[in-house]
C-alpha cells in the first residue's frame, strides 16, 4: 500500500516538473532569436531538461516475443521481422515520439536494422503495443544477435530486449568449405607448435581480436582511446562553445557526456 502511495506521488511530481519545464521551453521559443548563440544554448538547455524529465516519468516492461524465438535457424540472406510487446507500466502516456533503438553496436549484430524505430502511438499506462523491426540474417553461418532499447530523445528507459538467430549452412557445398576452413586452421595450428617451442618469441598479430568492429577498417588504424568525438566537438561548435582544445578536455574527463559538459561551460561563463 505504501509503495503505490509513493509511486503515485512520485508519478504526480514527475508531472509538474515536466509541466513548468514544457512552459519554460514555450516561453523561450517564443522569444528565441537564431542569430543569438546564447538563446542557442538556452533553448538546447531546455530541450535536454524537457527529455530528462519526462524520461524519468517513462516506465515500460517487456512482455513476450512475439516473433522469431530466441534461437531461430533461418537460411543466409532472409528477410525476416522482429516483434516485441512492451506495456507502459508508469502513471504517464508514452509520447508518440517514443523511438526503439539499436544499442549493441560494439557487441551486437544490426542485421539490416534501421538505428530507430517509431513506435508511432501514444501509450497509456497499462496499455500494451508491439513493436517490429525488420531485418535480414546475415549472409555467413553462424550465431547472431542484437540489442534494443526503448528510447525518448537521448533518453532511454525500460528493459533491454533482444534478437537471436542461428544462421545454417544452406548446401552440402557451404558446409563442406567451412570443413575446409576448419581443417585448414588445424593444419596451421600444428605447423605452430612444430615449429615454436614454449621458449620461442611469437611475432605479434597485425591485429587484436576484440578490438570494436565498428571501428577497425582494412588498411587504417583505430581510433585513438579516449580522443574526442568530432560531432560532438561540432555540436559544441554550434552552440557558440568555441574553444575546441577546452571542449575536447571537458569530453574526455567526462566521458563524452555532453549534457554534463554544456552544463559545465555555462557555468563557467557565468563566472567569467
Amino acid at each position: 500500500m505504501e509503495d503505490a502511495q509513493e509511486g503515485a506521488e512520485e508519478g504526480a511530481q514527475h508531472k509538474k516538473d515536466l509541466v513548468k519545464t514544457s512552459h519554460k521551453l514555450m516561453r523561450m521559443e517564443r522569444v528565441f532569436d537564431p542569430q543569438d548563440p546564447k538563446d542557442h544554448k538556452k533553448l538546447y538547455k531546455l530541450q535536454q531538461k524537457q527529455y530528462k524529465t519526462t524520461a524519468r516519468a517513462l516506465y515500460a516492461r517487456f512482455v513476450k516475443h512475439v516473433s522469431i524465438p530466441d534461437g531461430t535457424e533461418m537460411a543466409p540472406d532472409t528477410p525476416f521481422t522482429k516483434t516485441w510487446r512492451f506495456r507502459n507500466e508508469g502513471t504517464m502516456p508514452w509520447p508518440q515520439e517514443v523511438t526503439l533503438m539499436f544499442i549493441s553496436k560494439i557487441n551486437g549484430d544490426q542485421m539490416g536494422a534501421p538505428e530507430f524505430v517509431p513506435v508511432n502511438t501514444v501509450v497509456m499506462p497499462g496499455e500494451e503495443v508491439d513493436v517490429s523491426v525488420h531485418m535480414v540474417s546475415p549472409s555467413r553461418a553462424g550465431h547472431y544477435q542484437a540489442y534494443f532499447r526503448l528510447c525518448y530523445g537521448p533518453k532511454k528507459f525500460g528493459q533491454r530486449v533482444w534478437i537471436k538467430i542461428n544462421v545454417a549452412c544452406t548446401s552440402e557445398a557451404e558446409a563442406e568449405n567451412d570443413d575446409e576452413q576448419v581443417k585448414s586452421v588445424k593444419e596451421i595450428d600444428s605447423l605452430v607448435d612444430d615449429n615454436y617451442s614454449s621458449d620461442t618469441p611469437v611475432p605479434a598479430p597485425s591485429f587484436i581480436e576484440g578490438v570494436n568492429d565498428d571501428l577497425a577498417v582494412a588498411g587504417t588504424a583505430a581510433p585513438v582511446a579516449g580522443a574526442p568525438d568530432q560531432a560532438l566537438l561540432q555540436k559544441l561548435s554550434d552552440l557558440g562553445f568555441t574553444d575546441r582544445d577546452h571542449n575536447a578536455s571537458l569530453l574526455a574527463q567526462h566521458n563524452g557526456d555532453i549534457d554534463v559538459v554544456v552544463d559545465q561551460l555555462l557555468v563557467q561563463e557565468q563566472q567569467q
